[in-house]
């Protein structure tokens, strides 16, 4: 989107080095999900990626958070903040990320693309549709009761696993954490009786 809008619009100014960084917060800004974000921000970027300057890493910070008052760049450029984590209407490359990737997982190819919508933002009919797209998938995805009752089954048995698997603990250990996937619940029923037991029940609801 950023090289989009420096190939379109030469009148904003953009820079090679903007699009570079907004491309990093683009490629960054979920990492720190997991356990060892301290450990990708503070020891792999700067490791693999020496070319970064510490200026740069705080721009990219900034973008990750959306946050315009980190950096100069925020006053020079403030709508390239609305790309990655977009604080003013939620329309943002993430949002973006997570409506493709739903839509794929549900089987629901509708009319919208995202690279056309990235072409042309300014066409309301895209604009509609993303909308449509993300009201769509609130509705009958994220909170459908049969969603958040599996949410809720979930959760449960999470807890009820805990005092024996110490999953929580995981955490801290970068490790073991990454082979935590949505194999987890078959891991967990063929772990110990009790928690079994408890699996199953749950799964004659």
């Amino acid at each position: 989107m950023a090289m989009h809008l420096k190939t379109s619009q030469p009148q904003l100014g953009i820079t090679d080095q903007d699009v570079k960084c907004v491309e990093l917060a683009g490629l960054c800004h979920d990492l720190g999900h997991g356990p060892w974000s301290h450990l990708w921000d503070g020891t792999f970027i700067p490791t693999v990626l020496p070319e970064i300057t510490p200026e740069e890493v705080i721009v990219v910070k900034a973008l990750i958070a959306g946050d315009r008052t980190r950096c100069p760049l925020g006053t020079e450029k403030p709508f390239l903040f609305e790309i990655i984590a977009n604080m003013r209407n939620g329309l943002d490359i993430d949002e973006f990320d997570c409506i493709a990737r739903d839509c794929y997982a549900v089987g629901d190819r509708g009319n919208l693309s995202i690279s056309r919508f990235i072409s042309s933002a300014r066409d309301a009919n895209q604009i509609y549709e993303l909308y449509y797209t993300h009201f769509s998938l609130q509705k009958c995805l994220y909170n459908d009761m049969t969603t958040q009752a599996i949410e809720y089954m979930v959760a449960d048995a999470l807890l009820a696993a805990e005092p024996y698997l110490k999953l929580a603990s995981l955490i801290n250990k970068p490790d073991r954490y990454v082979f935590l996937t949505d194999h987890l619940l078959n891991k967990i029923e063929e772990s110990t009786a009790k928690v079994g037991v408890f699996l199953l029940a749950l799964s004659d609801l």
